[in-house]
C-alpha cells in the first residue's frame, strides 16, 4: 500500500525528508511502519512514523524519543539496528534497518508447524538479544510474539523498545500510574507494580513459548481483571498436556520460566540460553508430524469414500439377491448367474427376466405335449395346484377335481375345455360323468354313479329312484323328434342322431402354458 492509497490520513506525505514512502507494513494507534527508499542511493529502510494526531501529543513524542535512545544504546545482531531519529515539524520518525520477515504472531496463524520447527533456534536468538539489553542495563518489558521478527532461516530481530526501563524503576504511565503493556504477557511483579528485573522479560518470553508450542497462551479470562488475576494465582498446565509431542525437559523449562516468584525463574537470559541448548523441545519434528497427519487424513478420506461405495454396492447386491438375479456365495459375495441362451432379456426397467411364450400352433399343427413329472420345463402350476396328470387333492378321489371345478386355466383332466363336447359328437357325455342335461331336464349320472348333488358314499333316499337313462330312439318330453332341429328344419351335416354308433376321437393335448394367446377350436376333426 502506498502513501496515496493508505486511507489512514490524507496528511501523510509521499516524501519525508530524503526518504520516499513505498509500502505500509503495519499500522498502530499512534504510529505506522513504512518501507522507504533513500533518494540518491536507493537503499531500503524501515521507518516508524508518527501519525499527525500523535505528533501533536507531547507524551507520544517523549515515548518515541525514549525508544530511539534505547535502540541507539544497544547494538546486537538480534536487535533491530537504529539509523536515524527526527522530531522536526511536521513529522517525527525513527529510521531502522529493513528486515524482511514476519513477526511470530503472524507466523502462528500462517506457518504454525514451521514456526515450531524453528522455535528453539528463534528463542536462542531472543535470549542473546535480551542478554545484550540486560548487560546494557535495560529491561525490555514488552517481550511478545508481535515484537519478535524471524525469517525462514531463524534469524531473529527484537523490536519495539518504547516500554524499556532501567532495573528498579516501575512500568507506569503518567500521573495515574497505569500499567502499560499487553496483559497476556505481563509478569506478576509488573501487575503488582513492583520494579522490573531481568527475570520479568524471561516470564514474558515463557508465555510466548507456551503459545507457540501449544497454539494458545497459558492464561486467558473473560475480562481484563480476571486475566491479570490468573497471572497472579493460577498455575499453568504442562505444555505436554496439550501437545503430546513436547518433551518433559521442555515442560520443565517453560514451567520454570512461568514461576510466580521471579526468584524461582532463570536469573538471567544467559542462564536460559545455556539450559535451552541442552534439551529438545519436541519429541518428533513438527513438520514431519504435519506431513504424517496429512497423509493419514488422505488415507481416511479414501477409506471413507471406499466405504460409501461399498455400502452402495451392498445395497445393490441385496436388491439383486432379493429379486433372484444373484445368489450369495459362502464368502458372502453375490454372484449374478448367466442367463440361458433361450431366455429373453428383461423387458422394460423392471430387471426381471421374461420367459419365452410358446408360439401359437399353425392350422393342422399338433400342440406340444406338456412336461411329464420329473421333466424340466418353464411352465409350472400355481402353488397348491397339481400338474396335469397328477392326483388332485380333495375328498373326491385321486385325479378328481372338486365338483364342477376344472384345473385353473384348463379343462377337465383328459377333456376339452369346459362347455365343449367332443368335436363332432354333440350331446355325448364326458368320460366318467353323466349325460349332458337336456333342455329343461336335469343331467343324468352314469350307471353306478351317485346322483349329481349327492355326497360321496351316500345313496338316494328310500323310495326314490334316479332318473333312468333314455333309451335309443326314446323322445324326452319337450324335445324335438329325431332328425329334426328345434325349429323343425333338417339338421346340418355335423348333427348325429342320438343312439348312433360313436367313435370317440383322442382329445387334443393340454396346452403347455395357458394364456390369452390360446386360440379357440374352430376346426373340427372329420367324422370317421
Amino acid at each position: 500500500m502506498n502513501a496515496k492509497g493508505l486511507g489512514v490520513s490524507d496528511e501523510v506525505p509521499a516524501l519525508i525528508d530524503e526518504y520516499e514512502l513505498i509500502n505500509c507494513i503495519a499500522t498502530g494507534s499512534t504510529t505506522q511502519i513504512w518501507e522507504v527508499s533513500e533518494q540518491g542511493t536507493g537503499r531500503r529502510f524501515a521507518m516508524k512514523l508518527m501519525l499527525p494526531e500523535a505528533y501533536k501529543s507531547s507524551e507520544q513524542r517523549n515515548i518515541i524519543k525514549h525508544e530511539a535512545k534505547v535502540g541507539q544504546a544497544v547494538e546486537h545482531p538480534n536487535i533491530i539496528q537504529f539509523q536515524h531519529f527526527s522530531l522536526k515539524k511536521p513529522n517525527g520518525y525513527i529510521l531502522m534497518e529493513y528486515f524482511r520477515a514476519l513477526n511470530l504472531k503472524a507466523q502462528i496463524r500462517t506457518d504454525f508447524e514451521g514456526l515450531q520447527s524453528r522455535l528453539k533456534k528463534i528463542v536462542e536468538g531472543v535470549c542473546q538479544g535480551l542478554a545484550a539489553m540486560h548487560d546494557k542495563g535495560w529491561i525490555h518489558l514488552d517481550v511478545k510474539p508481535d515484537n519478535i521478527l524471524a525469517n525462514k532461516s531463524a534469524e531473529v530481530k527484537l523490536i519495539d523498545f518504547s516500554l524499556a526501563r532501567r532495573p528498579g524503576k516501575g512500568l507506569f504511565s503518567g500521573k495515574s500510574k497505569l500499567i502499560r503493556g499487553t496483559r497476556t504477557y505481563l509478569a506478576p511483579e509488573t501487575i503488582r507494580k513492583k520494579p522490573p528485573v531481568p527475570a520479568t522479560d524471561i516470564y514474558s518470553l515463557g508465555i510466548g513459548m507456551y503459545e507457540i508450542m501449544t497454539g494458545s497462551p497459558p492464561f486467558s479470562g473473560i475480562s481484563p481483571d480476571l486475566l491479570l488475576e490468573n497471572h497472579l494465582i493460577r498455575v499453568p498446565s504442562a505444555p505436554s498436556k496439550i501437545n503430546e509431542n513436547i518433551t518433559p525437559e521442555a515442560d520443565a523449562l517453560v514451567l520454570k520460566m512461568l514461576s510466580k516468584r521471579h526468584e524461582d525463574r532463570f536469573g538471567t537470559a544467559h542462564e536460559l540460553y545455556a539450559e535451552l541448548r541442552k534439551i529438545n523441545l519436541f519429541k518428533r519434528e513438527p513438520l514431519e508430524l504435519k506431513a504424517e497427519r496429512e497423509r493419514l487424513k488422505r488415507e481416511q478420506e479414501a477409506e471413507r469414500l471406499a466405504s460409501e461405495e461399498s455400502k452402495l454396492d451392498s445395497r445393490a447386491d441385496a436388491l439383486r439377491v432379493q429379486k433372484g438375479l444373484a445368489t450369495v456365495t459362502p464368502k458372502g459375495t453375490s454372484v449374478t448367474p448367466k442367463k440361458p441362451v433361450d431366455q429373453v432379456a428383461s423387458s422394460g426397467n423392471s430387471g426381471q427376466p421374461a420367459q419365452r411364450r410358446p408360439a401359437p400352433p399353425q392350422p393342422g399343427q399338433q400342440r406340444p405335449a406338456p412336461p411329464q413329472p420329473g421333466q424340466s420345463g418353464q411352465f409350472q402350476m400355481p402353488p397348491g395346484q397339481p400338474a396335469p396328470g397328477q392326483p388332485a387333492p380333495g375328498p373326491y378321489g385321486a385325479g378328481q377335481p372338486y365338483p364342477g371345478q376344472p384345473y385353473p386355466g384348463q379343462g377337465f383332466p383328459n377333456q376339452p375345455f369346459p362347455g365343449q363336447g367332443y368335436p363332432g359328437y354333440p350331446n355325448q357325455p364326458y368320460p366318467g360323468q353323466g349325460y349332458p342335461a337336456a333342455q329343461g331336464q336335469p343331467g343324468q349320472p352314469m350307471p353306478g354313479q351317485p346322483y349329481p348333488g349327492t355326497p360321496p358314499g351316500q345313496q338316494m333316499p328310500p323310495g326314490q329312484q334316479p332318473p333312468q337313462r333314455p333309451q335309443p330312439g326314446q323322445q324326452l318330453p319337450g324335445q324335438p323328434a329325431a332328425g329334426q332341429t328345434p325349429d323343425g328344419q333338417r339338421p346340418d351335416a355335423t348333427t348325429i342322431p342320438l343312439g348312433s354308433p360313436l367313435r370317440r376321437p383322442v382329445p387334443p393335448p393340454v396346452p403347455k402354458e395357458p394364456g390369452d394367446d390360446l386360440p379357440e377350436m374352430d376346426e373340427l376333426p372329420p367324422v370317421s
